[in-house]
């Protein structure tokens, strides 16, 4: 995994790549706004309005470093829907929900499931540094997850016979 700027480690550095799932337009541009004045590193914004688009995306040679998801899409049953259909791209990916919803149970459900971070946008437009705390603490939680997996990966085909250094 190639580094994004932001990051503490100092090798080949680019910028962060996100990918916007958002529907609104509007929501969009301000969030746009907000990470382009909050986020403290450069940072390359893909923005899709649906899910239609955001699979096309995933499924691209696009790289994308972290997902800012938006539940509520027009082509998804619900919010369960919207992020188990992003959960089945094959790409392994952090995702941060950020939405207009506000129910506590769902957003625990979906931080048990596998989301770094659930953000009201309400809560976020009051205090926009929040969500580069959530994208910066989201990427550093999974640079040090593929770190530990590579290691345990390396410990079992160790295990397994193989012996190279």
């Amino acid at each position: 995994m190639e580094e994004y700027m932001c990051s503490s480690k100092v090798e080949e550095k680019r910028p962060l790549n996100i990918l916007l799932l958002e529907d609104s337009r509007v929501d969009a541009h301000i969030l746009k706004i907000m990470l382009k004045n909050h986020v403290l590193c450069q940072c390359n914004v893909e923005h899709a309005l649906n899910m239609q688009e955001a699979e096309a995306i995933l499924k691209s040679e696009i790289d994308i470093d972290i997902i800012l998801l938006d539940l509520g899409l027009p082509d998804t049953k619900d919010a369960l829907d919207t992020y188990e259909r992003i959960k089945s791209i094959p790409r392994k990916i952090p995702v941060v929900v950020l939405t207009g919803e506000s129910n506590q149970d769902l957003a625990s459900y979906l931080v048990d499931n596998g989301v770094e971070d659930f953000i009201n946008k309400c809560a976020a437009k009051k205090n926009p540094g929040q969500i580069w705390s959530a994208i910066d603490f989201a990427m550093r939680r999974y640079e040090r997850m593929i770190k530990k997996q590579g290691e345990k990966d390396m410990v079992i085909e160790w295990m397994m016979g193989g012996y190279s250094a």
